[in-house]
């Protein structure tokens, strides 16, 4: 294996790490950091409704509130966690979109030389048939050929009971 074959994989890797990476930001980023649902002291997480308006020190552990914090009571979503997996999940996307076009585009322009290769021996083969058949005009196999028509198939009288001899004398 050679080193533009393992610098290759490696870049590979890389493309497809990154919007990964960007994913796994945006998941974290979304949900909500750890809230109590009520404000609770930084440092026991003691529930400090009660108090948040009439003392500054924690009824449960005593110590000042200012100098601890309050938690909140709801968490928040990480706006740079969202930043930053959104545009690593586009930065990734970007690097794939050469790569994935590098890998379509001559597929799809090799599956159309071989579709006109394949209709040019077609009619290649019509065109000898027709002149074997003695210059006769090539047939179409998408023409519609004509059924004779069969009275007794006809679907308008095929129910009725069919007339014997025996049928049309008075009795």
């Amino acid at each position: 294996m050679g080193v533009a074959e393992l610098m290759s994989i490696l870049f590979l890797l890389v493309v497809l790490a990154i919007p990964i990476v960007g994913i796994v930001f945006l998941v974290k980023g979304c949900r909500r950091r750890g809230g109590l649902g009520f404000p609770a002291c930084g440092n026991c997480q003691y529930d400090v409704t009660a108090t948040l308006g009439t003392s500054l020190t924690c009824p449960e552990c005593g110590n000042d509130l200012r100098a601890s914090g309050v938690q909140a009571p709801d968490g928040k979503r990480s706006v740079g966690f969202i930043v930053t997996g959104a545009l690593l999940l586009l930065l990734g996307l970007g690097c794939m979109t050469p790569l994935l076009v590098g890998i379509t585009l001559p597929a799809v322009a090799k599956a159309r030389t071989i579709a006109q290769q394949r209709q040019a021996q077609a009619a290649a083969t019509v065109a000898e048939n027709a002149q074997d058949d003695g210059d006769q005009e090539p047939s179409d196999p998408l023409a519609e050929e004509e059924v004779p028509s069969d009275d007794s198939s006809d679907p308008d009288t095929s129910w009725a009971p069919r007339q014997t001899a025996s049928d049309s004398q008075p009795a």
